[in-house]
């Protein structure tokens, strides 16, 4: 099941599963740092009664309301400095020559879909709270569809036939305010497939295109539905991330036959990142949904004989985004130049795809990544995590260098920012509200308001001035 919060701060979280301890591990707290050996923890899973009843998902109630009142206010600044970057990136077009072609898809029939899409038809069975307390009916989810506790509510829950392992949103102009908005979501076919990072796996699959309409305060909220199957051969996607900007074009004013949508980087588990050329699904064939095959626009490879999977990725943040990082389950960061003209690092033959090799690779960890992330106001810096259990920052200009701040943000303390007990799995950060969310093994999603390091830098410089 996937859960989409129109609110950003609200948080979603089973009560049951909170107070449980279920990561395997033994969590550290700040008042005992010194545990880290401690044995495994067992699970409590409660009593035969706790187990017969359905999982209840909880939307922002009265308190999470009331702190956030209090204590959860997005910082203002951020959204005015998102705005101001927004704006730099205007009227600008990328990666024109990669657009959805016609000829390039393969409209697949009921029979051939079947062997790409999810194959649980039906959802656990579940409740829903709302704000005000009250419980819904206990309810299944067909595979599709979407569920909403009444007209008014801005939580909707949709149920995409499997487990999913990434999710982007479609980003749209800063202009752009009346335009439908859509989210990509890749999932395993079924709730058994195992992977080990050790090997390269090339099996079937289906990236769904979710479609919400508007989402505008002014305008009521309508149920999420399924809009397009894009069905590929890639293995499991990790990962995928839409390119942030000059990608998108509007169907009314574009005049093709057949207008962009954006275009989505995969991180695939055969070991490769592929880029797709995606569509508004309104210039699709008239079905409920389609499901289509489709030719990327471009193949990269860390090597030309590929030998890891590739874990996450992420664009360049720079105006024509040109750049295109990577991590991989050896422990590799590579890096690709989309606009080279060198043929060491590019080929293309026939109606075969582009192929893009890497202009510098680094081994950032000893063990594999589980996530990469480009700083959003400088191409120079990014952030990396892996099964070391390291998190580190590496920057500086190119070849890489890897730097490690002890102390913080201008003096800034370490802290806990969410008392997670399980393995946290995504860590999703907003630069428009200086929130960061996060999401656990127990399906618990919470957010967080960062601290305003504009004000601790005031303050440092203060004391700074003061000593001197």
């Amino acid at each position: 099941m996937f859960d989409q919060q129109s609110e950003p701060l609200a948080v979603l979280a089973n009560q049951k599963a909170q107070e449980s301890s279920n990561d395997e591990y033994s969590s550290l707290s700040s008042e005992d740092e010194d545990s880290s050996g401690s044995e495994f923890m067992e699970e409590d899973f409660g009593d035969d009664e706790d187990r017969k009843k359905p999982p209840v998902v909880r939307s922002s109630g009265s308190r999470s309301r009331e702190l956030s009142k209090e204590r959860f206010l997005p910082l203002p600044e951020a959204t005015t400095w998102s705005i101001e970057q927004k704006k730099q990136f205007k009227d600008v077009t990328v990666f024109a020559e990669w657009q959805p072609l016609k000829s390039e898809w393969t409209l697949l029939n009921e029979m051939e879909r079947k062997a790409y899409e999810p194959i649980t038809m039906e959802s656990i069975e579940f409740q829903r709270e709302a704000e005000s307390g009250r419980l819904s009916q206990k309810v299944k989810l067909k595979r599709y569809s979407s569920f909403a506790l009444n007209s008014d509510e801005k939580v909707t829950t949709f149920f995409t036939g499997g487990p999913v392992w990434a999710a982007n949103w479609c980003p749209l102009p800063l202009e752009c305010t009346s335009a439908n908005q859509y989210i990509a979501i890749s999932c395993h076919r079924d709730y058994e497939t195992t992977h080990t990072y050790d090997d390269l796996y090339s099996e079937k699959g289906m990236i769904q295109l979710w479609c919400f309409k508007i989402l505008n305060k002014k305008r009521q909220y309508s149920l999420p539905y399924l809009s397009l199957g894009i069905a590929h051969e890639f293995g499991a996607i990790w990962d995928m991330k839409w390119c942030p900007s000059g990608a998108w074009e509007d169907v009314q004013q574009s005049g093709k036959e057949v207008s962009r949508l954006g275009l989505l980087a995969l991180s695939c588990s055969d070991g490769t990142v592929r880029i797709l050329s995606i569509c508004h699904p309104e210039c699709t064939d008239d079905e409920s949904f389609p499901v289509y095959k489709m030719k990327p626009s471009a193949v990269l490879k860390p090597t030309p004989t590929v030998s890891s999977q590739c874990k996450c990725l992420d664009w360049s943040p720079d105006i024509n985004h040109r750049k295109l990082a990577a991590g991989f389950t050896d422990g590799l960061v590579v890096l690709w130049d989309l606009m080279t003209s060198s043929p060491l690092l590019k080929t293309s033959s026939g109606t075969s795809p582009e192929c893009f090799y890497p202009y510098h690779s680094l081994r950032a960890h000893e063990n594999y990544i589980t996530d990469l992330n480009w700083c959003k106001h400088s191409e120079t810096y990014m952030v990396t995590s892996g099964g070391d259990r390291y998190l580190k920052t590496v920057g500086g200009q190119f070849p890489l260098g890897l730097h490690y701040v002890e102390n913080g943000f201008f003096g800034a303390k370490r802290s806990y920012l969410a008392p997670l007990n399980s393995c946290v799995w995504s860590v999703s950060f907003s630069e428009w509200l200086n929130v960061v969310a996060c999401g656990d093994s127990v399906g618990m999603v919470i957010a967080i308001v960062l601290s305003n390091m504009i004000t601790k830098y005031s303050r440092h410089a203060k004391h700074h001035m003061e000593d001197l």
